[in-house]
């Protein structure tokens, strides 16, 4: 936030709800809610509290069609899930 806000930006954060029941549309609505506005989405690929594997294929999707830079952090998924580069975009 620090680093933004010397450069004019400001950082919005996406709330996902933790628990069973959230769905992979429910977090991509998050993201579409937040990604009007934005230039650069960075966000875990999964996340390191809850173990929830983020949608990232849609994320980067959706980024692309914001033309939103998305970034993932990929470190908890090396091992534990498929990682195609390329279908993510």
């Amino acid at each position: 936030k620090v680093a933004a806000s010397r450069k004019g930006g400001m950082v919005e954060v996406v709330d996902i709800p933790i628990g069973d029941d959230c769905t992979d549309e429910e977090i991509l609505q998050r993201f579409r809610d937040k990604l009007r506005e934005s230039s650069i989405a960075i966000f875990e690929h999964i996340s390191s509290p809850t173990g929830l594997v983020m949608p990232v294929e849609e994320i980067c999707k959706l980024c692309r069609e914001h033309s939103v830079l998305s970034i993932v952090d990929g470190a908890h998924s090396l091992g534990a899930v498929e990682i195609n580069l390329e279908r993510i975009g």
